[in-house]
């Protein structure tokens, strides 16, 4: 996203790392951090307040960073201002899932496909900030999880994904 960034006082292009684990993958860490590339630095931004989970997604909208879901089956969804550098709960997804992909379009957001710790989903859902609610979708032709998913020419394309445990698809 392009935030403020403090030190300098400018807007710029920033990378933001949010969460991770430990060496052995077991204790999940709740830190976000801000890299700036022009100066090369490091940043630490505000904790996601009790949130230790891990294949959550993320996207950005209008400055900001929104992540949804996480393992188990999470329906939260969290924004991180860019402005005050503080994480606010918003509206629940209305399917909690996990490895699903979210995206922007035309000012909403879509969380696409995903697991739900029992099956792939072919649900997809979109927010709209301004009522700050999800509606449901049309569904995808296929249920996936960990598929890519970007917005191009006003449209949003679904690339690939695992339909079970040991194979994956090539559709777009």
């Amino acid at each position: 996203p392009c935030l403020l960034w403090p030190r300098f006082m400018e807007m710029a292009e920033v990378i933001v790392v949010i969460g991770g684990c430990d060496k052995k993958g077991l204790l999940k860490l709740p830190f976000t951090d801000l890299y700036h590339p022009k100066s090369r630095q490091w940043t630490a931004l505000s904790s996601v307040p009790g949130y230790t989970k891990s294949e959550f997604a993320a996207c950005t909208l209008k400055n900001d960073v929104y992540i949804s879901g996480g393992h188990i089956s999470s329906s939260d969804v969290w924004v991180l201002s860019s402005q005050l550098n503080v994480w606010i709960k918003v509206a629940c997804l209305q399917k909690g899932r996990w490895r699903h992909k979210m995206a922007t379009l035309q000012g909403k957001i879509y969380a696409v496909g995903g697991f739900d710790g029992f099956s792939r989903l072919s649900s997809v859902e979109c927010y709209d900030t301004f009522s700050n609610s999800w509606a449901t979708l049309a569904p995808l032709p296929q249920a996936v999880s960990s598929a890519a998913v970007v917005s191009c020419l006003n449209k949003l394309y679904v690339l690939g994904g695992a339909v079970d445990d040991t194979s994956n698809t090539d559709k777009v």
